[in-house]
């Protein structure tokens, strides 16, 4: 058991008990699809049989849970930063198209 544990919260704990719960976030889980990593110990191994409902659990090497992680935060920062951009900037092309129409229209009546 000298491994890592990766722990992904897969059903929303709505409608679940307080001590499932209470265990969710002792695992540092707060999202459905979040992913965390954990030593590979008796405790931890407990409390994903208590949620085990909620959860998934799988083993991973050290040195796959060290590239994994960094693998994935930096991507999902990525992708965030590119949704955030895309759809700003699609909020603005949007409002400047409705503020065009929205001239022509008065043109229109004007004439």
């Amino acid at each position: 058991m000298a491994g890592k544990l990766r722990i992904t919260l897969h059903k929303s704990t709505v409608s679940t008990t307080r001590e499932a719960r209470g265990t969710i976030r002792a695992l540092g889980l707060r999202r459905i699809g979040q992913a965390v990593e954990h030593a590979d110990t008796p405790a931890t191994r407990g409390m994903i049989r208590a949620v085990s409902h909620l959860v998934t659990g799988e083993a991973v090497s050290d040195s796959a849970a060290r590239n994994s992680r960094t693998r994935s935060a930096s991507t999902s920062r990525a992708a965030s930063a590119t949704s955030r951009a895309a759809s700003s900037k699609a909020a603005s092309s949007k409002a400047a198209s409705a503020s065009a129409a929205s001239r022509k229209q008065d043109q229109e009546k004007g004439s």
